[in-house]
């Protein structure tokens, strides 16, 4: 943190588990961000993240002709995350969030836009 602006990088590789036709994929996923403190009880936040999930085993695809075929799947996924957060108590934090998430695979019908709101609890106000 430096004055009023805190600065965040990440790095997390992980193994999911997924409910479509492979078991696991190897997921990498960067990220930064910052929040600033317009006052010592209103922070506003901004978080990027790309990443990427591979999948080790070809996926099978049901074309809409109903035929079969293995397909190599790899999604990239990009996500815009934007807060305000209001301190109620010492180092916690009530916020309101708005996410915009972007998913790109390799096989098309997988594609995902969405925009999500919500709100979330901070014990590092």
């Amino acid at each position: 943190r430096l004055g009023r602006v805190n600065f965040r990088v990440r790095y997390i590789r992980d193994i999911p588990f997924s409910y479509g036709g492979n078991v696991f994929y190897i997921s990498d996923n960067y990220g930064a961000g910052l929040s600033f403190y317009l006052f010592s009880f209103i922070r506003m936040d901004y978080d990027f993240s790309y990443g990427g999930g591979k999948y080790p085993d070809p996926t099978i695809v049901m074309l809409p002709d109903g035929t079969q075929v293995e397909a190599e799947r790899r999604d990239i996924y990009k996500y815009h995350s934007a807060g305000l957060v209001f301190r109620i108590l010492k180092n916690t934090g009530l916020g309101l969030s708005a996410v915009y998430s972007e998913r790109n695979s390799s096989y098309d019908l997988w594609d995902s836009n969405r925009l999500s709101v919500g709100i979330f609890l901070s014990y590092e106000f």
